[in-house]
């Protein structure tokens, strides 16, 4: 069983922005296609809509809350994402979700936004700028 406390430990002192990005440089767009459909796989049936409405959630979220969201320090921001998708799941779809569940779906949240960096550049200027990379690093690196 996933320790969704060790893990907020581990990520402490990375912002959110960091995390997409990593995934961003470290797999292409098919690649990142690719993880994101095997991890909806790993899900139960059950959780395939409810998931999708959970993703859409968060990219509705407004654009002045995205600048604040991404560039959060992950330590705190992700306990955040593990309670609010186990409160939508539950309140919305009446879903209750295990720990596994829960970090799995963080990480397929997490990919989801690696692929919009990779489908839209301004999107992927925007992470870096959100990561604390400087314009031009922004201009000239990855």
């Amino acid at each position: 069983m996933v320790d969704l406390e060790g893990m907020a430990r581990q990520f402490s002192g990375r912002r959110v922005a960091e995390l997409v990005l990593h995934h961003v440089n470290e797999q292409d767009l098919y690649q990142c296609r690719a993880a994101l459909l095997g991890l909806r796989a790993e899900l139960r049936e059950e959780l395939a809509a409810p998931v999708l409405d959970l993703v859409d959630f968060f990219v509705a979220m407004p654009q002045p809350e995205q600048k604040q969201f991404f560039s959060a320090d992950l330590g705190f921001k992700f306990p955040e994402i593990v309670d609010v998708t186990k409160g939508f799941l539950e309140k919305r779809h009446g879903v209750l979700i295990t720990p596994d569940e829960a970090f799995t779906i963080f990480n397929l949240l997490i990919l989801n936004w690696a692929l919009a960096c990779h489908a839209n550049a301004e999107t992927k200027a925007a992470m870096k700028k959100a990561a604390g990379i400087g314009f031009l690093g922004r201009l000239f690196g990855s």
